[in-house]
């Protein structure tokens, strides 16, 4: 039974996260709120939304894994010089993404603010331990 509970909350969670992530990039954070979220998600009230989420961070993160699993494989190159030119491509070209360029770059910074979004991108981008070796 814990098995099935934990299964139907993880596809909330995801179908939450994925549901946000549009709305998000579509609008905007500061123009989409909870409620929106929870309807469009079809996850009955916001109580299940907290219940997944303390806050808006969980969806800039979901993205940053979701660029990283992608992108981190792609920097193979031997010298330091290679990685950065590598990451590089990979961030610009991840760039022209609609959620990437609203949730990450524009809407990221002023809502969980400068060194919050700072302490994320440590741990996900291009200084990141994927990008380095």
């Amino acid at each position: 039974m814990a098995g099935v509970r934990q299964a139907r909350a993880e596809e909330t969670r995801q179908r939450v996260v994925a549901t946000a992530r549009r709305l998000f990039a579509e609008q905007g954070y500061f123009e989409t709120g909870t409620t929106e979220i929870v309807e469009a998600a079809g996850v009955g009230t916001r109580g299940a939304l907290y219940h997944h989420f303390d806050n808006k961070q969980a969806v800039f993160e979901d993205i940053e894994v979701d660029l990283r699993a992608k992108f981190g494989n792609t920097v193979t190159g031997n010298t330091w010089l290679e990685r950065l030119e590598q990451a590089l491509a990979g961030f610009l070209d991840a760039s022209l993404q609609s959620e990437v360029r609203r949730v990450l770059l524009i809407d990221g910074p002023a809502v969980l603010g400068w060194d919050v979004w700072r302490e994320i991108e440590a741990r996900y981008g291009l200084g990141s331990p994927s990008t380095c070796r």
